[in-house]
């Protein structure tokens, strides 16, 4: 009798962690998901910007623009 009892406080207990556990990783998932909206919402205004500053900048002007490295290493 003693042992069935044991066994139904360990298994009442597991289910009370299991319980406590799935809340705090919903809790975490819904926070993590807020703050990547914020940053992606961030990154999409700061892209945004750049690209009218940009267009701004070389509508202005008739000089090329280009990007590339100041040395080749050839193998």
């Amino acid at each position: 009798m003693n042992n069935s009892k044991g066994a139904f406080q360990l298994s009442l207990s597991f289910i009370i962690i299991i319980v406590f556990a799935i809340v705090l990783l919903t809790l975490a998932v819904t926070w993590l998901q807020g703050v990547i909206t914020s940053v992606t919402g961030l990154t999409n205004d700061l892209t945004q910007q750049a690209q009218s500053k940009l267009q701004s900048t070389f509508s202005q002007t008739n000089k090329n623009f280009a990007v590339w490295p100041s040395s080749y290493k050839i193998e």
